[in-house]
């Protein structure tokens, strides 16, 4: 108005200042919900990492447990501290250096079983089983 009773400029300063306190408050609110999800997140990478390991190979692994298992593009190891209780190589080959059978094994197409009086039989049964 003409008069200077209203003046334009103290209405867009109140209303400029009104959305910038309204866009620093969702910021704010942002910035915490961002916070909380890398906390979250940062806590799912740590319990990742008390069972995987992602070095030259994946490792498989309880903290403070004996037992590991290890996967490469070779091999697949299965070992108890430093001593391995089992290996699958690429080509299939199985590697079980303390083997323990306490009832039967098929083995090319044999059967070795344990009888009730403690005899050891070996059955051909045909097949590759």
């Amino acid at each position: 108005f003409s008069d200077g009773s209203f003046s334009y400029s103290d209405v867009s300063l109140s209303s400029t200042y009104s959305a910038v306190k309204d866009a620093e408050k969702k910021a704010e609110e942002a910035k915490a919900k961002t916070d909380d999800t890398q906390d979250s997140l940062d806590d799912t990478n740590q319990k990742l990492k008390t069972y995987f390991d992602f070095g030259d190979d994946l490792t498989i692994r309880k903290d403070n447990s004996p037992f590991k298992i290890s996967i490469s593009n070779k091999e697949i190891q299965i070992k108890q501290d430093t001593e391995l209780i089992q290996k699958f190589d690429k080509d299939g080959n199985g590697i079980i250096p303390k083997l323990k059978v306490t009832s039967l094994l098929n083995l090319m197409g044999y059967q070795l079983e344990k009888d009730s009086a403690g005899n050891l039989n070996c059955v051909y049964v045909g097949g590759d089983t």
